[in-house]
């Protein structure tokens, strides 16, 4: 079904947009680049008001009486749910009075101030009406429109005869961006992991149980019925949708007769392939902690080190004691480093016998993968930033023809190939250092060595 058609059959109009330049940017993330297209929404001049609903949400109730109040609203930005007065505007809801002069202000706004803007199209928006127009975009309140992980912290309508609120679920906003879901969500792809048809990713472990977290949360089944509607009223066919939709796959983690409940080709794939597919317990007797399934791999690896610090000298580095090279087949070494330090030369993890050596490095800000076994050979990054004290993700895989992937924060940062792709094994334990000179200033956390190249999918999903 091609996607013209298939929104077609849901009563949907496809229009069309087109890149915007904005010039200098400030911000770092490509996905916010195309969040910028949507303010070709004010050139929908055809329409007195609109109201723009982002995708990675799920409306409960009428928005009809948004369309009768004055002036621009838009979602409150309080990601983790503490009531303010000095809040910022979030773009997953916007009222909006379409606009040529507003569009093309937005947009030379964006030129003139871009390389400021750290958060966003919903930063500019909310400069752009507050400092030209001088006419401040309102902010809806937590009961109208909040973040899924703040559902239950709006005020309800419904008092006891006390005044007190009512007990219960009284107070969720009509309009819940993102359902919430797992740990530090501001910085992880578990933001949202049950208004998403990704199985694998709301499958969760409690020591040897494995849940699906989404069972726990109510406003799941809704988004899921509308969603399984949608698909099945377009008439997509979709391995991934055909699982989340089969009752069996969703409740059970199988379903008799149904191979589908399989990881699609669509899916995060991992080995060993249980950790996506498999039974489901329906409820579990005790919680401890646990780990989303996109993060049990780690578990696989061949060599994990929790916690290691370095301060620059090479008698202090990190030893990696056990993590022997995996010099056939290929390997992936993934981690979180930290360094403020923008020496030319940090030794992240190196396997060095005075003849070969096989290193990740950090080469100011960069990321670096070499080897030297037929003449030195390396792949690394340009231009990026991870020097700068905080935490990032770094990784590398590399496969058995010398096909290299380097990932910086949960993402491809660079590809190259080897010149030399044989590898051969290399003595001793690899440490965050050479012999002699790139120790690491800095800390690592939970790095794992594999003995494969893992794919870029599971890569960005294990991270994140």
């Amino acid at each position: 079904v091609g996607v013209g058609q298939a929104f077609r059959k849901l009563g949907a109009r496809l229009l069309p947009v087109q890149r915007l330049d904005l010039g200098n940017k400030g911000w770092t993330l490509e996905r916010w680049t195309i969040a910028f297209w949507k303010l070709q929404i004010w050139r929908l001049t055809a329409f007195e008001k609109l109201i723009w609903l982002d995708a990675d949400a799920l409306v409960t109730r009428s928005l009809d009486w948004l369309f009768y109040r004055p002036g621009m609203w838009a979602q409150g930005d309080s990601w983790f749910c503490k009531p303010s007065l000095h809040l910022h505007v979030c773009s997953g809801i916007v009222l909006v009075y379409p606009s040529e002069a507003d569009f093309h202000g937005l947009v030379s706004f964006a030129w003139k101030i871009g390389y400021t803007l750290t958060a966003g199209d919903q930063q500019l928006i909310e400069r752009y009406f507050a400092e030209v127009k001088r006419s401040p975009v309102q902010l809806l309140s937590p009961a109208e429109a909040s973040f899924g992980q703040c559902a239950g912290a709006a005020a309800t309508p419904l008092l006891d005869r006390a005044g007190h609120p009512e007990s219960g679920i009284w107070g969720t906003p009509a309009f819940v961006h993102k359902s919430g879901g797992w740990d530090n969500t501001v910085k992880n792809s578990y933001s949202s992991v049950c208004f998403t048809h990704d199985l694998a990713r709301q499958r969760y472990y409690v020591g040897d149980k494995v849940i699906n977290a989404c069972h726990f949360n109510p406003l799941a089944a809704l988004w899921r019925t509308q969603f399984c509607g949608a698909v099945a009223d377009a008439g997509i066919r979709l391995p991934s949708a055909a699982a989340f939709c089969d009752d069996g796959c969703y409740y059970l983690g199988a379903s008799p007769g149904a191979p589908h409940c399989e990881v699609p080709e669509d899916g995060p794939r991992s080995a060993p392939a249980s950790f996506f597919t498999g039974p489901v317990e329906g409820t579990v007797t005790a919680f401890g902690r646990g780990s989303p399934a996109p993060r049990m791999f780690f578990s696989t690896a061949d060599y994990r080190l929790v916690h290691g610090q370095s301060v620059r000298r090479v008698k202090s580095a990190i030893q990696y004691a056990g993590a022997a090279l995996p010099h056939t087949g290929g390997l992936s070494i993934l981690g979180w480093v930290r360094t403020f330090w923008k020496q030319r030369c940090q030794a992240i993890i190196a396997w060095d016998d005075g003849k070969h050596s096989v290193e990740l490095r950090l080469m100011g800000g960069d990321l670096l993968y070499g080897e030297n076994f037929a003449g030195w050979t390396e792949v690394r990054t340009r231009g990026k930033a991870i020097a700068d004290g905080a935490w990032h993700t770094v990784g590398v895989t590399r496969a058995a023809g010398g096909a290299v992937h380097l990932f910086v924060d949960g993402a491809v940062a660079h590809t190259g190939k080897l010149a030399h792709p044989k590898m051969e094994p290399i003595s001793g334990w690899p440490r965050s250092t050479l012999p002699t000179h790139c120790a690491l200033n800095g800390e690592v956390s939970d790095l794992s060595v594999f003995r494969s190249a893992l794919p870029d999918k599971l890569v960005a999903e294990a991270f994140m």
